[in-house]
């Protein structure tokens, strides 16, 4: 596992520009909530948004354009490949998260923490999941892409419908931040499932599908 982590050092999911994005949003929403502690929900929805675009890194087709060859060939396996890509991929937005929460922390002593709310931790584990895994076969960015374009389609037609709690918060799970779901758990059932369960496919996918490397291209 070690040796997996090196070597996505050496050939990182996260662009570089991307993590310096993130320096500059979390040294930003550090300064911001430092003078005004009610700006802490809009700057963790901040960083969940870069990081949506973070974790939509894309496996298989770096894959198939040789960049992991190392390892597929030197037999490691391809499911503790995936979980580490996975976890290098949300890495740098989970850092900006805890810095601003370790900030929020300092700041607001006795009283409740934004960042620490129930709603904003499931938050986190859909935005570091989901797009993850909509990404796998796909290029880079694009469920980041898409997940734009349905809430901006959402949010154009959302004051002519009704719609239940649970679509709301799969469109728009940044609307969880700062909130208490503990008494709501159905609110968060339905993108839960699809975090764990497109999570789940997608590792199963990448363990079992034919991934050709150059040379037999």
């Amino acid at each position: 596992m070690r040796e997996l982590v090196r070597f996505f050092r050496v050939v990182p999911p996260v662009p570089s520009l991307m993590v310096v994005t993130f320096l500059v949003v979390t040294i930003v929403s550090v300064a911001a909530i430092a003078i005004d502690r009610s700006l802490v929900a809009g700057m963790l929805k901040a960083v969940l948004v870069v990081q949506l675009f973070a974790v939509s890194s894309g496996f298989v087709g770096h894959a198939r354009r040789g960049h992991y060859d190392l390892l597929l060939t030197r037999g490691e396996g391809r499911m503790a490949i995936a979980l580490v890509h996975w976890a290098l991929s949300a890495a740098p937005g989970l850092a900006s998260w805890l810095s601003v929460a370790a900030a929020e922390s300092v700041i607001s002593l006795g009283h409740a923490r934004v960042s620490m709310a129930s709603g904003s931790i499931v938050a986190v584990v859909i935005v570091s999941t989901t797009p993850w895994a909509f990404t796998t076969f796909l290029p880079r960015f694009a469920a980041a892409i898409g997940w734009l374009a349905v809430f901006a389609v959402c949010a154009a037609v959302q004051s002519s419908l009704s719609v239940a709690l649970p679509l709301v918060t799969l469109v728009y799970p940044l609307a969880l931040v700062g909130v208490d779901i503990r008494s709501q758990l159905g609110a968060v059932a339905v993108p839960l499932a699809v975090a764990l369960v497109s999570a789940g496919a997608a590792l199963f996918a990448i363990r079992r599908i034919s991934i050709p490397l150059d040379g037999a291209q």
